[in-house]
């Protein structure tokens, strides 16, 4: 029950040697967003020879994609699923993303099919705002109710099969399905489990030896001088 300003730390890291190239200290909680600076901090260092960069799911995003597509930088790093819903509501949720993948993107008629065969009707664009006051572009697509009514899957698929079911496809959403087929290549999984060996080291060892669980002044321009 106590509350205190919380510092979160990035550190871009050479794989080879663990060399600190870059590092970024921001005022929030979460590391969405940190990446494209990190990497610009990196290239500025660096002289703009990055040509991969290794992360987690948290920073496989369409936004960081778009940004690394555009600095010639390839980012290796899997899809996030929808974990959050799978670990709180359990099997139901997992049938349920289960489900929502066999939506199919038609690219030719611009619209989904769903899992029982139906086109969905375009409805509206809508903006969906992401961290760091970025937004994405987002089309949502329409099942009709007689359609869902009908349909075996219609009590996983549809929270009320009376209003249809409803899809949102994000500005860029070929990217993630580009993203998951390069990540199954073997040596995209090489070249993660190699950085999953020894990314968390940098931090293990900035917590441990180097006082650095707990910043020692208020406010971020202490912070990121520390």
């Amino acid at each position: 029950n106590v509350f205190g300003p919380i510092y979160n730390t990035q550190c871009l890291c050479d794989c080879n040697t663990s060399l600190i190239v870059a590092y970024c200290t921001e005022a929030q909680q979460s590391d969405v967003g940190t990446l494209l600076p990190m990497l610009d901090a990196g290239q500025a260092v660096l002289g703009h020879t990055i040509k991969y960069v290794g992360t987690d799911k948290t920073y496989c995003t369409i936004l960081e994609l778009k940004g690394c597509e555009e600095r010639h930088i390839e980012l290796l790093a899997d899809v996030p699923d929808n974990a959050f819903g799978k670990k709180k509501h359990g099997a139901e949720a997992e049938r349920r993303e289960e489900i929502r993948n066999q939506f199919i993107w038609d690219e030719d008629l611009q619209t989904y099919h769903c899992p029982a065969g139906h086109l969905l009707t375009f409805q509206y664009n809508e903006t969906c705002p992401r961290a760091g006051g970025r937004s994405l572009s987002a089309r949502r697509f329409h099942c009709a109710p007689e359609h869902c009514l009908s349909c075996d899957l219609a009590s996983l698929c549809a929270k009320n099969p009376a209003s249809g079911r409803t899809i949102k496809r994000l500005d860029g959403q070929e990217l993630l399905d580009k993203q998951r087929e390069r990540m199954k290549q073997d040596d995209a999984k090489e070249m993660a489990r190699h950085r999953n060996s020894i990314a968390e080291l940098t931090f293990g060892d900035i917590k441990q030896h180097r006082n650095g669980r707990r910043m020692h002044g208020r406010g971020l321009t202490r912070a990121r001088t520390e």
